[in-house]
């Protein structure tokens, strides 16, 4: 009404009108709101994540996106380096904590606390990403006081790049006195695994 009619010459109380102003200075609130808090408030959900045991995702990716659609667990905190992934929004309103920030940065773990996480699963897009992060936190971890008991859950699709990260790269003795276990997994692997193990031919 206020864009299609003149209504300068109209000096009669309108009700819509006013409900209406109402309504467009209350979505402008709230969108300005959001915005400058949206940070602040995931800030405080990370830390208090943080308190108690969780599982960490590194990259939110196809595969990592599946599981946490599958998820029960609320005790999750997702770190990401896009902040248009279009899946962090949907995973934010379920009450997961969202860090957005690069995890090859040298600040990166001087900001943020492992000690009560239980499960890492590292899915970056990039098997020689993922072998350099699972590196990088590995050594990490060995330098902090390790109580809990860590998984970490590594994606490597090549092959030849995971033998090669389970041989060279990881030391047994230093990763069971950590009180770190490693997992690397091929996603199209567990799916033939998956396939021929319910049905034969």
């Amino acid at each position: 009404e206020m864009i299609i009619n003149d209504i300068s010459d109209n000096n009669t109380f309108n009700i819509f009108l006013f409900i209406s102003s109402l309504l467009i200075g209350f979505t402008f609130f709230y969108a300005i709101l959001t915005t400058f808090f949206k940070e602040v408030i995931n800030k405080k959900v990370v830390s208090n994540i943080q308190k108690e045991r969780f599982i960490c995702i590194f990259g939110l990716g196809y595969l990592n996106e599946t599981f946490l659609r599958e998820s029960s667990n609320k005790n999750i905190i997702i770190v990401e380096n896009d902040s248009n992934n279009k899946y962090i929004d949907k995973f934010r309103e379920k009450g997961f904590g969202v860090i957005i920030q690069d995890i090859f940065d040298d600040n990166y773990f001087k900001n943020y606390s492992y000690s009560n996480m239980e499960y890492g699963i590292i899915a970056l897009g990039d098997d020689q990403k993922n072998i350099d992060f699972a590196i990088k936190l590995i050594d990490h971890i060995q330098g902090t006081n390790n109580k809990i008991e860590k998984r970490l859950i590594v994606h490597i699709e090549n092959s030849e790049l995971k033998e090669l990260f389970n041989l060279n790269f990881l030391n047994l003795y230093d990763l069971n006195k950590a009180k770190i276990d490693i997992k690397t997994f091929s996603y199209f692997e567990e799916c033939s695994n998956d396939l021929f193990e319910k049905h034969s031919f």
